[in-house]
């Protein structure tokens, strides 16, 4: 039998009633979807945390790497010193480390035409004489001696000399200072009659040296 539906009611017929089914079915599943993709994690900031975690030092560790970089910094600065120095020593001016003067800072002697005026206080050796080579520079640089000498030149480099029981006179000129022995000779050549200042040599005497003995002029 065949039911007759009551008066005024609508029927539905099974096809519209299936799909409105799976279209409920299909809202379900996108939006069981979509609360599944937010709550996801972000594979980019992800991956990105883990690629660059945060790195801590240890406070020993650290104070290492400072002493270490002051220490190197402390050692190039002083290489670097030693070195503009010995170029200035070989050149131009030097410390002389002397042990009968003490530590005396000279320059080379720059007076006109090399020739050192009167009355000028120079250094000197007493003992040999300097070529004025870079090896040499270098070596009055570095080597404590014993025989330099402040001295106050009275006469030369030319001129005529005579000494008569230790007056010394130069050019028909008495000079103050004493000389005990007769340096032998008549006539300068090249050569300064000194009187000592101080240093190995005895203060108030006079010296025959020659040029190559003058070390230098004292800066101070």
């Amino acid at each position: 039998m065949t039911s007759i539906p009551p008066p005024g009611s609508r029927s539905v017929p099974s096809r519209a009633r299936k799909s409105s089914s799976g279209a409920s079915e299909s809202f379900g599943a996108a939006l069981k979807s979509g609360v599944e993709s937010v709550s996801s994690p972000d594979p980019i900031h992800s991956s990105t945390s883990k690629k660059n975690p945060q790195i801590r030092i240890a406070k020993s560790t650290y104070s290492n790497l400072l002493a270490t970089r002051i220490l190197k910094a402390f050692l190039y600065s002083f290489i670097g010193i030693v070195v503009i120095y010995f170029c200035l020593a070989i050149t131009i001016a030097r410390i002389l480390p002397s042990s009968s003067i003490g530590i005396t800072p000279v320059k080379n002697i720059t007076y006109a035409g090399g020739n050192i005026p009167l009355g000028k206080v120079v250094v000197v050796d007493m003992e040999k004489s300097h070529d004025s080579s870079t090896l040499d520079y270098f070596q009055q640089s570095i080597t404590i001696s014993p025989t330099m000498a402040l001295v106050e030149v009275q006469a030369g480099p030319i001129g005529n000399f005579k000494w008569s029981g230790g007056v010394v006179t130069s050019n028909e000129k008495i000079l103050d200072m004493t000389m005990p022995k007769d340096p032998g000779v008549d006539y300068l050549i090249n050569q300064y009659l000194v009187s000592c200042v101080s240093g190995a040599c005895t203060p108030g005497n006079g010296y025959l040296i020659s040029a190559d003995q003058v070390v230098g002029q004292p800066l101070f």
